[in-house]
């Protein structure tokens, strides 16, 4: 194998970094809001309480978890261009962004519940109990993946097992 670093994934690399920049741009606007427009402007005293409601809450959670996706993702295809194999890095990096997703998911439920169970109230009565059970019962699946990705990475030197592992743990087996 030659010393040049392969070219192939290098725009990718540029489009995860680029996306991983805006996600923290976005993050510092939400926070700006929340401290100066939703608290300051309103003449809210500057407290933990006030600032970190629970729409702003999830919603950063939610910035922050596609940052970490995106600069999981960058990691994973840097080190894919520079050794140009996949590595058991690369396993434990898909690890944590199975955990990033799994947030990003999560806080994306919790904002979207938040935001709508009025609606859902008034439109639908009878079933926002069971909405309200889902809203539970949901999260179990995001820990399910969490953790059946992280059980494949003992198989990473079986790179067929491994590799299949994965696929069947992301449902993207065909």
């Amino acid at each position: 194998m030659s010393n040049e670093i392969p070219t192939a994934l290098w725009p990718e690399i540029y489009y995860t970094c680029t996306i991983t920049a805006l996600s923290v741009f976005s993050l510092m606007g939400v926070i700006y809001f929340a401290v100066i427009v939703e608290t300051l402007k309103m003449g809210a005293p500057l407290q933990w309480k006030t600032v970190l409601t629970p729409f702003t809450g999830f919603l950063v959670g939610l910035i922050l978890a596609i940052t970490g996706v995106f600069a999981c993702e960058t990691a994973i295809l840097y080190t894919l261009t520079t050794n140009g194999r996949e590595s058991f890095q690369d396993a434990l990096i898909l690890s944590v962004k199975s955990i990033f997703d799994a947030l990003s998911l999560f806080s994306y439920l919790k904002y979207s519940w938040l935001r709508a169970e009025s609606i859902v109230d008034q439109v639908f009565p009878k079933l926002h109990i069971y909405v309200i059970v889902l809203m539970k019962v949901f999260p179990i699946f995001f820990v399910i993946e969490i953790g059946s990705i992280s059980a494949a990475i003992p198989f990473f030197q079986n790179k067929a097992l491994f590799k299949t592992l994965r696929l069947i743990c992301q449902g993207t087996m065909q």
